[in-house]
């Protein structure tokens, strides 16, 4: 199944288990083989793992740093059947949402930030992801690779995204990314 049409998709990759940038690397791989081609990919962005109330000083004193990059890519499929290849390749590479819980440790995850101009709320997507505003280590790679991005829904440019005071600051350093 795929559109009559090509979208450029924006992806945020993410991981703080095990060797995070191998993490990285095979899910580009997978992605690029299986949804469509790549067109930009940013360097590491590393930050804190984000902590909720309920997080322990044990949880949060024993989980790695993530690694962070954003992605382009240019598709055919259509929004949903995006989402759940995109789900298919977080299990192969070992990611277990019923084990890791909502804030634990993973070895790759894998947001769809947002599909060319498309909005979209059903109960199995929402487009643009709901939450990316709110996090730097989705939306500065994502300056890195599209510094003209805009929200799909109100035109907000990235750059006052960025400035937003309701963003979370975890950034702590970059690392140069390569997928070979």
């Amino acid at each position: 199944m795929s559109y009559d049409h090509s979208a450029i998709v924006h992806l945020a990759l993410g991981s703080n288990q095990g060797n995070r940038r191998e993490h990285l690397q095979k899910a580009c791989h997978l992605i690029e083989e299986r949804l469509g081609e790549c067109r930009a990919i940013s360097q590491i962005y590393e930050t804190e793992p984000l902590s909720t109330p309920h997080s322990s000083e044990q949880e949060r004193a024993t989980q790695q740093n993530f690694f962070n990059i954003a992605l382009s890519l240019e598709t055919k499929l259509p929004p949903i059947l995006l989402l759940r290849k995109i789900l298919d390749i977080e299990s192969e590479l070992g990611r277990d949402r019923a084990k890791e819980g909502h804030w634990g440790a993973r070895p790759i995850d894998i947001d769809l930030i947002a599909c060319g101009e498309q909005s979209l709320h059903s109960e199995e997507l929402t487009l643009p992801h709901p939450r990316y505003r709110e996090r730097d280590f989705v939306l500065l790679p994502l300056r890195e690779i599209t510094p003209e991005f805009t929200d799909p829904e109100d035109g907000t440019p990235i750059t006052a995204m960025i400035a937003s005071p309701q963003m979370l600051h975890t950034f702590i350093r970059t690392h140069p990314f390569e997928l070979y």
